[in-house]
């Protein structure tokens, strides 16, 4: 397998999260499906803001509950940019109002940190991010 052409045809992940061992897991967990890779991680929406105009990925995958700039308005920021990618709300909130309220406002889905994680890896993969996870 030619590594460079792999390369080239990976789809990049922005992480936005509050939590350093989650995006850890995340990032590794991505590491091992070759089509995707992690471009970049943010602890904050601001610090995220600017990662995704300077990286441009293909995925911003965005916490909702962080400090600070929370996930919704992170997203409302995210969605004034000129920026290709998706945007997908990835929680612990499983309440129908975070849900609505998320993609009302632009986000391109909406998944759940309980998920298992292939189908994490399943979801993040080009065109299948909607909402999923255990309800």
């Amino acid at each position: 397998m030619n590594s460079t052409l792999a390369q080239d045809d990976q789809y990049t992940i922005l992480l936005i999260d509050d939590h350093p061992m989650l995006r850890s897991g995340v990032k590794q967990l991505i590491s091992l499906e070759p089509q995707l890779k992690v471009i970049g991680e943010a602890s904050n929406g601001q610090q995220g803001i600017e990662l995704a105009e300077e990286l441009d990925p293909d995925l911003i995958l965005l916490d909702l509950n962080m400090p600070g700039m929370n996930g919704l308005e992170t997203l409302d920021q995210l969605r004034t940019r000129t920026l290709s990618g998706r945007v997908v709300v990835f929680s612990v909130s499983n309440h129908e109002d975070d849900v609505i309220s998320a993609l009302k406002r632009g986000a391109d889905g909406y998944l759940l940190k309980d998920m298992e994680p292939e189908d994490l890896l399943r979801s993040l993969h080009p065109g299948r991010c909607r909402t999923s996870g255990h309800q």
